[in-house]
């Protein structure tokens, strides 16, 4: 059966509706169809085919394509799939069969290439769309005109820079530059905590794109400024304090009158801030554990305490001796860790091992020795048990201790352990990630260095950094994104700061060397980048 011109006619109803094919083109494949067969087979027929530009009418010479056996309906119907065109054209148009003979239409020097949009890190963003090249025009800018919209997210910064133009394989690259914005969080109209994140589609913010604070955010939504920076509100939470003692036995009856309605601050990090007065003989079990709220309910792990007599007895040496001193430890405790007694100053122990009690079952002796040490300002023989002359200083269990003042953070996702001089490790004792310190003495013991903290307390120099307190505004400087580190100096993958955009900082710090700002809460940019 035929095609009628009247079929045809109605069906451009539906094509310039579906946007498939112009009214123009609809008519003209009507007529190469009139007399057409669609059911019949196509048939291989050697056919001049000439080319001709969509734009001038002018002839484009293909002389290596000037003749092809094309597949054929009936006597005059070519299919457009077999027909081999110029590079770098895209066919527009074609006749019917004419004397043997077929006029291409191609429009001039366009060609489809595969798009690939990555981001700063190589990181794909988008690689399923094309985008039509002309070829006449090579020019990234107007590629750059023809780049699909990728919301407030991410940005083309430089044309030149970010496009990369593969014509012999049919690629064109782009590098996004990734936008952030800088989220700072307002407590009683003071900054508590910032950081920078990735800005949403929009620049709207929920508060599911958000990392802190989620708990005490005031607004359901808030939304970037211009200059890439957003305010959030923060308030108290009330919640309910659940303590569980040992073996997470609920104990909530000893703690009824503190644990109802308990007012939540958002500068409350763990649970030694949140100041409660327990009733007597007990204490928190982890101080430093971060508050997790759960339900409106913060889980708070408490312990049974009982105080016992530390004694010491100073080896080889009884006329030495030390007053006893009281301890406060776990109330089902069946002996005390070494490390966990505070020792008198000079003196290390003679062993780690575990204290056991004194028959009384309320006291404990320690055994101490005077401690072997050299803090640089003479010089002596320490081993008694080599031919050392009195000039001599020992290579090892050397310690030199410096008065110092000044403020450490420790570094944050991780807790901390804490040291007494010894160098040996607190049990039960631990710091919070991202909390801040004042020091008032370094120590280096066997050539690992030491921050002191408290009393008896040590921190590890690989654990914490230096900084100086900073109320500034640092500006970025021209070029490239800046690249932002942690605080032990590896890079931020997944973030970046845009060129000439202003930043607050409130640390200033060496890390692995280099002058560094504080820009969020665990990401730092060189002194380098900034103005």
């Amino acid at each position: 059966m035929k095609l009628s011109k009247s079929i045809i006619v109605t069906g451009l109803l539906f094509s310039s509706i579906l946007g498939g094919m112009n009214v123009n083109n609809v008519v003209s494949y009507a007529a190469s169809n009139e007399g057409a067969n669609v059911n019949e087979t196509p048939t291989k027929k050697t056919v001049e085919v000439e080319f001709v530009g969509s734009k001038d009418g002018k002839i484009i010479s293909a002389p290596n394509l000037a003749k092809q056996d094309l597949e054929v309906k009936g006597e005059n119907v070519v299919d457009r799939n077999s027909i081999k065109i110029p590079y770098n054209y895209v066919l527009k148009d074609v006749s019917s069969v004419s004397n043997n003979k077929i006029t291409v239409t191609l429009d001039e020097e366009m060609k489809q290439f595969d798009l690939k949009v990555v981001d700063e890190n190589y990181q794909v963003i988008d690689d399923k769309k094309k985008i039509d090249v002309n070829m006449n025009n090579l020019s990234k800018s107007e590629i750059a005109k023809k780049l699909p919209d990728y919301g407030k997210s991410y940005r083309l910064e430089n044309a030149d820079n970010a496009i990369n133009i593969d014509v012999e394989n049919n690629t064109v690259t782009v590098q996004l530059t990734t936008v952030f914005v800088r989220v700072s969080y307002m407590y009683n109209n003071e900054i508590i905590g910032t950081e920078s994140i990735k800005m949403p589609s929009t620049h709207e913010f929920g508060k599911d794109d958000l990392t802190k604070y989620k708990e005490f955010i005031v607004e359901d939504k808030v939304t970037a400024g211009n200059n890439n920076t957003v305010a959030v509100n923060l308030q108290n939470k009330e919640v309910t304090l659940s303590f569980k003692g040992t073996n997470s036995t609920t104990i909530d009856q000893d703690f009824s009158s503190i644990g109802k309605d308990f007012e939540l601050t958002p500068k409350m990090e763990n649970l030694n801030d949140l100041q409660i007065k327990l009733p007597e003989n007990y204490r928190l079990k982890n101080a430093e554990e971060p508050i997790k709220i759960v339900d409106g309910k913060v889980q708070v792990d408490v312990e049974k305490t009982k105080v016992i007599k530390v004694n010491f007895e100073v080896q080889g040496n009884k006329k030495t001796t030390f007053p006893a001193k009281n301890m406060v430890i776990a109330a089902d405790a069946t002996s005390v860790k070494a490390n966990e007694v505070n020792i008198p100053t000079g003196y290390e122990l003679v062993n780690d091992k575990d204290i056991p009690f004194n028959k009384d079952g309320k006291s404990i002796t320690v055994s101490i020795k005077k401690a072997n040490t050299n803090n640089g300002s003479s010089n002596h023989t320490v081993n008694n048990n080599q031919n050392h002359s009195s000039n001599q200083t020992t290579p090892t269990n050397k310690v030199i201790t410096k008065d110092f003042k000044g403020t450490v953070a420790t570094n944050p996702g991780q807790y901390v352990t804490l040291y007494n001089a010894e160098g040996k490790a607190i049990a039960g004792r631990r710091l919070a990630g991202d909390s801040n310190w004042a020091a008032d003495k370094t120590m280096v013991r066997d050539g690992v260095k030491y921050y002191r903290v408290a009393t008896n307390e040590w921190v590890k120099a690989s654990d914490v950094y230096e900084y100086t307190v900073s109320n500034a505004v640092v500006e970025t400087a021209a070029g490239n994104y800046k690249k932002l580190f942690d605080s032990k100096g590896n890079i931020v993958s997944n973030r970046g700061l845009a060129a000439g955009t202003k930043w607050m900082t409130d640390k200033v710090a060496l890390i692995q060397g280099e002058k560094m700002y504080r820009v969020a809460t665990n990401e730092w940019l060189k002194a380098v980048d900034v103005k």
